[in-house]
């Protein structure tokens, strides 16, 4: 039989604190406009979208949280094929 793996033990402390900057971060890119963008004061034809993927018009945040999603499921799915 194999030896158990060791067991990675991360505090609650140091959840909330990798929380609270990844929070931090994301709103303040949500509050940087993208420079030469130019924001239209027409209708948002992907208001809806926008609201499912935590996105904001003319932002650092444009995309939204899709590409980060999409880059962790792909990670996943890769070590996950590894074994």
């Amino acid at each position: 039989m194999a030896p158990a793996p060791a067991c990675l033990c991360v505090s609650s402390q140091e959840k909330i604190l990798w929380t609270a900057i990844t929070l931090f971060i994301f709103l303040v890119c949500c509050q940087i406009p993208i420079y030469g963008a130019k924001t239209n004061k027409s209708t948002d034809p992907f208001y809806w979208m926008r609201v499912l993927l935590a996105s904001n018009r003319g932002t650092l945040m444009e995309l939204g949280a899709l590409p980060d999603n999409t880059v962790v499921v792909g990670w996943c799915r890769r070590k996950g094929s590894a074994t």
